[in-house]
């Protein structure tokens, strides 16, 4: 390759240190991998927990971040779906594969190709919706339950790809934010939109889906805390439906009692890297319905903030999304 191109990566030499910035050799991709020169880096809530607590760090020195977009520069021989040139966004699977070259805080950076796409989208709504909660696909155009499923976290970015999907599916949606964000929501397919912050926010959505005759019998926990998990606990335990289904994007505290006659399960977005079944699953997602959805407008990317400096802000970010952000993507321009 190239000897004037370099990798700058942002690496975390030691639980709960900064990120330093050092340069590192550009990755090879394998058979079934693609190299993507980083243009964008989208910064999660997860990785700022991961650089405090140590989560799914099995090593040090390390490289996190599995959000990324840019251009394909190579491709394995394996690979047909991307090609160089094309402009692509992924999922990088450093956090299971335990790779380096597999994270997405550096400049350079190698992909599954069944994680890659020409187009983006949240994977973890899809799982979420259609996997843990086992609701109808909308490619599936099958009868949607006489139920109501409540998003906790709407203006979230996960709550807003899951809005937009359940709205895809015909469900009946009604989800939880600040009353600022209500318009929007509203706008990308929220039935009802309640303010969290009101003291009987719980009783009105209750109350709000047995008037329509469609009780409460998911929710989609987008934010997956104590306090948030209890509140959804409470919804659906003053729900009159009957089978009730909690599904939740981080691990259930250990501190909180879970209630008996309702299913709670965690959606593992990364088992589209390692799980037979599911890895197929990513591919359809990424290769399939994800172009067709943008193309016609079914799903709009939600809003962003952009971080200009490279991979050197990616610490300024996370302390952004740290102090607390909704309804925006925070990405580093590299």
């Amino acid at each position: 390759m190239n000897t004037q191109r370099k990798n700058l990566a942002a690496i975390l030499p030691a639980p709960q240190a900064e990120f330093v910035v050092e340069e590192r050799p550009i990755p090879t991709p394998g058979p079934d991998e693609v190299l993507v020169r980083n243009h964008f880096i989208g910064l999660n809530p997860l990785d700022w927990k991961r650089q405090l607590t140590g989560m799914f760090v099995p090593s040090y020195p390390a490289i996190l971040g599995t959000d990324l977009s840019g251009i394909v520069e190579a491709v394995g021989s394996n690979v047909s779906n991307v090609k160089p040139g094309d402009r692509v966004l992924g999922g990088a699977d450093g956090m299971i594969s335990h790779k380096l070259d597999n994270a997405s805080y550096q400049t350079y950076t190698t992909l599954r190709a069944s994680s890659t796409s020409k187009l983006p989208m949240n994977v973890t709504s899809y799982l979420l919706l259609f996997h843990l909660l086992g609701l109808p696909k909308p490619e599936s155009n099958a009868q949607p339950p006489n139920a109501t499923l409540l998003i906790w976290g709407g203006a979230s970015i996960v709550g807003n790809l899951t809005i937009q999907l359940a709205k895809l599916a015909g469900l009946n949606v009604y989800a939880t934010a600040s009353e600022k964000h209500h318009e929007y929501l509203r706008s990308l397919g929220a039935n009802l939109l309640f303010d969290y912050h009101s003291d009987t926010v719980i009783e009105d959505a209750v109350a709000a889906a047995e008037s329509e005759g469609k009780p409460i019998a998911y929710v989609a926990d987008t934010i997956a805390s104590s306090a948030t998990l209890s509140s959804v606990q409470d919804v659906l335990s003053n729900s009159t439906a009957i089978a009730k289904v909690i599904a939740h994007t981080a691990p259930w505290p250990e501190e909180l009692t879970k209630l008996d006659g309702i299913k709670t399960d965690m959606v593992h977005g990364e088992e589209v890297w390692y799980k037979p079944d599911m890895i197929q699953l990513g591919s359809t997602i990424f290769h399939e319905h994800l172009p067709k959805w943008l193309e016609t407008g079914a799903i709009v990317p939600p809003p962003y903030r952009v971080i200009e400096g490279g991979v050197g802000k990616i610490q300024a970010g996370l302390k952004v999304l740290k102090a607390g952000v909704s309804n925006q993507k925070v990405v580093v321009a590299v």
